[in-house]
């Protein structure tokens, strides 16, 4: 089987290895619909990592209508005209946040995947920063959004299967 190497560009011990093919970005992972990008921004959570924002709406499959439903997880980027009035600047951030995601999101992809099974989750990441940032920093802050997720994501279970013991060790 092919292995691809992940390389952020930075000096680290050991690079995590992915098989060929995990590192695209399908279609099915892009959130594009409009109805489910508004309900995304009005009912969803955010995440706070300057310069970028993570805002998440985790929702029962059930719940979104079966001919918008393309993946169970999905993502999107924004950078904001009033913020970049060039358009060459919005579009290499927004290239910059697309990449740093690609290459980020495969353990949260697989962990939600498995362990969130009948749930969906969609994600849009917004650059409120006002200076265009680099390459480095804007991967470093997408794996703190992604730490910070993962965090709320699945804390919630942890911390109930603990309580979930407690009781029945009372028993």
């Amino acid at each position: 089987m092919f292995q691809h190497t992940l390389t952020t560009g930075m000096d680290t011990e050991k690079e995590p290895t992915y098989p060929k093919g995990a590192l695209k970005f399908p279609k099915s992972e892009r959130l594009s619909h409009a109805t489910l990008i508004s309900r995304l921004f009005e009912q969803g959570e955010s995440v706070y990592a300057y310069p970028l924002r993570l805002t998440y709406r985790l929702a029962e499959v059930e719940s979104v209508p079966a001919e918008l439903l393309q993946g169970r997880f999905q993502y999107m980027v924004n950078v904001p005209k009033k913020r970049f009035k060039r358009a060459v600047h919005r579009v290499r951030l927004r290239r910059l946040m697309r990449e740093a995601w690609r290459q980020s999101r495969v353990p949260l992809r697989d962990r939600f995947l498995a362990e969130k099974p009948g749930m969906v989750l969609h994600m849009g990441v917004v650059y409120v920063g006002t200076d265009m940032a680099g390459f480095e920093k804007i991967v470093s802050k997408t794996g703190k959004l992604i730490a910070h997720l993962e965090n709320r994501l699945f804390a919630s279970a942890a911390e109930s299967k603990e309580q979930n013991r407690a009781e029945h060790e009372g028993d």
